[in-house]
C-alpha cells in the first residue's frame, strides 16, 4: 500500500517537472548547442578541405599568380606616377593612366597615353610602357636635351585617336568599357608593333579607298612625275648636294602649307581640290624620301673628312637625325589627314615646317664647312626665276647656319689669340736681355693684340648682321643671299689664313728673342702675308653693286652697313699698322746685322714666286686700303 502510493507521487512529480518553464529552457539550450556543434563541424570540414586544396600544386600556383598579379598592378601604379612626374618636369603635354579590360574572363591592363594639348590618345602595352619609362628616366637623369621631337613621346608607329571627353552622362567604367570597344584592343592583345588605321576596321574588304585605284592613281603619279621632270633644268647636273637639299626642303614646306590651308578651306570637299590634295600628299611622300637620299649621299661624300673633322662629323650626324625627325612628323601628319584629326594635322604640320628650317640651317653650316658652291641663290637673281624659287624664310635659315659656323670659327681663334697674347707679353719681357732686337718684341705683342680685336670685331658684326637681317626680313633683296654666302666663304678662308700666319710668326719670333737665332726673315715674310690677308678680308665685306629692291637703280651697298664697315676697317687698320711696323724693324735689323750664310748683297727669298717682300706697302695694297685714309 505504501509502495504504490510512492510510485504515484513520483509519477506526478515527473509530470509537473516536464511542464515547468525551466525544463523548456533547458531543451532549447540543448537544441542551440546541437546546432552550434553542427556548424563547428561543418567549418572544420571546410578548413580541412581548404588545407587539402592548398597542399595541392595546382591550387598553390593559382594563388601565387593571383598575388603576382596584385604586385604587378601595384608596380604599374608606381610607374604611372613616376611617368607623369617626369612628363611634367620635362614640360610634356602627356599623361599616363591605366586602362583595364576583360580578356577571356580575365582582367588585362593597358596604358593609355593622352596628349592633353591636342586632345588625342593612344594605347601602349605594359612592356612598351616599361621600355619608354626607362628612356624617360634617361632623359631626365642625364639632363639630355629634350625637345618636342623626342621619339619617346612621338613614335611614328603609333596611331592617335581623338580623346573621348568624360561627362556625367557618360561615366567612365572602371573596367574601361570604351577601350573594349576600340579597334586597338586587338592590336594591344596581339602585341603587334604596327598600328592599323581605324578605317581598316570599317571596311575590311578594301585596303585603300576606291578613288585611289586605277585611272585616278595613274593620273596622280603622272602629275607628280611631270612636276619632277619640269624641275630638271640645264643647271640640274651642276647643282651641289646642298642645292638639292634646300630645294627639296622648300618643296616639302610648300606641300605642307598647301595641305594645311586646304584642310581649313571651305571647298575641301570639291572634286578638283580633292585631286590636287591627293597629288600634294603623294609629292610630300616622295620629297621626304628624296631628301633622305640626298642627305645620305652627302654624308657619304665626306666619310674621310668626318674622321679628321669633328665639325663635319657633328653636322652630318645632326642632319640625318633631323631628317629622321621630319619623317616621323610626316607620318603623324598622314595619320591626322587619314583620320580627319585637325589638331594632329596642324601640330605635325607646324613641326614639319620647323624641321625644314632646321635642316636648311644645318645645310648652310655644312655647305660653308665644305666650301661648297651654291647656285640656287644665283638663280634667284635671274629675271626668269623658277616658279619653285626658294622662299625668304628658307634662304634666311640657310644664311643663319652660315653665320653660326662663322661664329664658331671665330670662337676658337679668339681664345687661342688670348693665350698667344700672354705668350707675346712673356717674350717681350725676355727681350730686355737682348737689346739688339729693339722694338720688335713690342710690335709682335701689338700685332697679336690687334689681331684678337679684329677677330672679336668680326664676331660682333656677324651677330649684328644676322639680327639686322631678321628685323628687315620682308625687305631683303634677292641678291643679298648670294653676296652674303660668298662673303661668309671668304671670311672663313681669310680668318683661317690669318690665324695660321700669326701662329707661324709667333713660333718664329720665339727663338729669335731667346737668342737661339738671328734670322728674322720669317718675321718679314709672314707679316707681309698678314697684311695681304687683311686686305682681302676687308675687300670681301666691302661694297658690292646690286639692287636694294626692284624699284631702285644700282647703288653702292654692302652686306654690312656703313657703321659696321667702319668698325671693321678700323680694326683691320690697326693690324696692318702693327704688321707694317714689324716689317720695318725687322728689315732694319737685317740691314745692320750680318746673317751667317747670307751675303750682304743677296736678295731675300720672296713669299711666293710672283710676290716680293722688299716693299711692305705694295701699290695694290695701297689701292685696296685707300679708303682707310
Amino acid at each position: 500500500m505504501v509502495g504504490r502510493k510512492r510510485q504515484q507521487l513520483e509519477a506526478r512529480a515527473a509530470e509537473r517537472a516536464q511542464l515547468s518553464p525551466a525544463s523548456t529552457k533547458g531543451s532549447r539550450l540543448k537544441e542551440f548547442l546541437e546546432t552550434e556543434k553542427q556548424k563547428v563541424t561543418q567549418r572544420l570540414e571546410q578548413l580541412k578541405q581548404k588545407r587539402s586544396d592548398i597542399s595541392s600544386p595546382t591550387r598553390r600556383n593559382a594563388m601565387m599568380e593571383n598575388q603576382l598579379g596584385k604586385r604587378d598592378l601595384y608596380k604599374i601604379a608606381l610607374s604611372l606616377r613616376e611617368a607623369n612626374k617626369i612628363s611634367q618636369l620635362l614640360k610634356k603635354n602627356m599623361t599616363f593612366s591605366r586602362e583595364d579590360y576583360l580578356e577571356d574572363d580575365k582582367l588585362a591592363t593597358a596604358i593609355k597615353v593622352t596628349n592633353t594639348e591636342l586632345g588625342l590618345c593612344t594605347f601602349w602595352d605594359v612592356p612598351k610602357f616599361e621600355d619608354r619609362l626607362a628612356q624617360m628616366r634617361d632623359l631626365y637623369q642625364n639632363d639630355c636635351e629634350s625637345s618636342a621631337d623626342d621619339e619617346v613621346f612621338n613614335d611614328p608607329s603609333e596611331s592617335w585617336l581623338p580623346e573621348a571627353p568624360t561627362t556625367p552622362s557618360t561615366p567612365r567604367s572602371p573596367l574601361g568599357n570604351s577601350f573594349n570597344k576600340s579597334p586597338f584592343r586587338q592590336f594591344l592583345l596581339s602585341g603587334n608593333s604596327s598600328v592599323t588605321s581605324p578605317r581598316s576596321f570599317k571596311d575590311d574588304t578594301c585596303s585603300c579607298p576606291s578613288h585611289l585605284t586605277g585611272t585616278a592613281l595613274a593620273k596622280m603619279c603622272e602629275s607628280v612625275t611631270l612636276t619632277f621632270v619640269e624641275n630638271i633644268q640645264d643647271s640640274y647636273l651642276e647643282e651641289s648636294m646642298a642645292d638639292k637639299i634646300v630645294k627639296c626642303s622648300q618643296a616639302i614646306k610648300k606641300s605642307v602649307v598647301y595641305l594645311i590651308d586646304s584642310n581649313s578651306s571651305q571647298d575641301k570637299e570639291s572634286e578638283t581640290n580633292e585631286e590636287e590634295t591627293q597629288c600634294c600628299l603623294l609629292k610630300l611622300a616622295t620629297n621626304i624620301q628624296t631628301l633622305s637620299s640626298h642627305c645620305t649621299v652627302w654624308a657619304n661624300m665626306y666619310v674621310k673628312e668626318q674622321r679628321h673633322s669633328r665639325v663635319i662629323q657633328d653636322l652630318t650626324t645632326k642632319l640625318k637625325e633631323h631628317v629622321k625627325v621630319m619623317g616621323n612628323h610626316v607620318v603623324r601628319f598622314f595619320q591626322g589627314w587619314g583620320n580627319d584629326i585637325d589638331s594632329l594635322i596642324c601640330d605635325s604640320g607646324s613641326k614639319i615646317v620647323d624641321c625644314v628650317l632646321t635642316v636648311c640651317k644645318l645645310t648652310g653650316e655644312m655647305s660653308l664647312a665644305t666650301d661648297m658652291n651654291i647656285i640656287s641663290f644665283e638663280q634667284l637673281n635671274c629675271e626668269e626665276a623658277d616658279k619653285n624659287e626658294l622662299s625668304p624664310d628658307v634662304c634666311h635659315a640657310f644664311l643663319a647656319g652660315c653665320d653660326l659656323l662663322v661664329d664658331k670659327s671665330l670662337q676658337g681663334p679668339i681664345k687661342t689669340l688670348e693665350e698667344w697674347e700672354c705668350k707675346a707679353q712673356n717674350l717681350a719681357d725676355l727681350s730686355n736681355n737682348n737689346l739688339s732686337l729693339g722694338e720688335i718684341p713690342q710690335h709682335i705683342e701689338e700685332l697679336v693684340s690687334s689681331m684678337k680685336i679684329l677677330f672679336s670685331t668680326c664676331q660682333e658684326l656677324q651677330v649684328d648682321m644676322d639680327t639686322s637681317v631678321r628685323e628687315s626680313y620682308g625687305g631683303i633683296p634677292l641678291q643679298f643671299y648670294s653676296v652674303s654666302y660668298k662673303r661668309s666663304q671668304g671670311l672663313i678662308h681669310h680668318i683661317s689664313n690669318l690665324w695660321e700666319n700669326v701662329q707661324i710668326l709667333l713660333n718664329s719670333a720665339e727663338p729669335l728673342i731667346k737668342g737661339q737665332t738671328i734670322d728674322c726673315r720669317k718675321l718679314c715674310r709672314y707679316s707681309d702675308l698678314i697684311q695681304r690677308d687683311i686686305s682681302k678680308l676687308v675687300l670681301v665685306s666691302s661694297k658690292d653693286n646690286f639692287k636694294m629692291d626692284s624699284s631702285s637703280s644700282d647703288s653702292d651697298s654692302s652686306v654690312l652697313s656703313e657703321l659696321q664697315m667702319q668698325k671693321l676697317e678700323y680694326a683691320a687698320k690697326d693690324v696692318h699698322l702693327s704688321a707694317g711696323c714689324l716689317i720695318q724693324k725687322a728689315e732694319k735689323l737685317l740691314r745692320n746685322d750680318k746673317i751667317s750664310g747670307t751675303p750682304r748683297g743677296k736678295r731675300l727669298l720672296p713669299p711666293s714666286p710672283d710676290k716680293a717682300v722688299n716693299s711692305p706697302l705694295s701699290n695694290k695694297f695701297k689701292l685696296d686700303t685707300c679708303s682707310w685714309g
